[in-house]
């Protein structure tokens, strides 16, 4: 069987990479937000990948991550809707 492990990797980190190009460079909140959001999944999916092959403990780091991920996300959002005011 051919090892995938080096491929699958290889390409998620060329997109995380191409990912936080976008971070930085996005003209638009919108965008900056999809490419935090992208860049939670890419994370998760090499945690995966890690948990697959070298250790399942990295599965106990992936599961919070994506919880992390959802919440943060829907705090930004509300964040630029404007519901929710920083005090400062």
């Amino acid at each position: 069987m051919i090892e995938v492990y080096p491929l699958v990797m290889g390409l998620l980190s060329v997109s995380f990479a191409l990912v936080v190009w976008r971070l930085l460079r996005g003209p638009s909140p919108g965008d900056m937000l999809l490419a935090l959001n992208v860049l939670g999944t890419l994370g998760v999916g090499m945690l995966l990948m890690l948990a697959r092959y070298v250790h399942e403990l990295f599965i106990d780091v992936a599961i919070p991550l994506v919880l992390l991920a959802i919440v943060s996300v829907l705090m930004v959002c509300r964040y630029l809707e404007g519901r929710i005011k920083i005090a400062g």
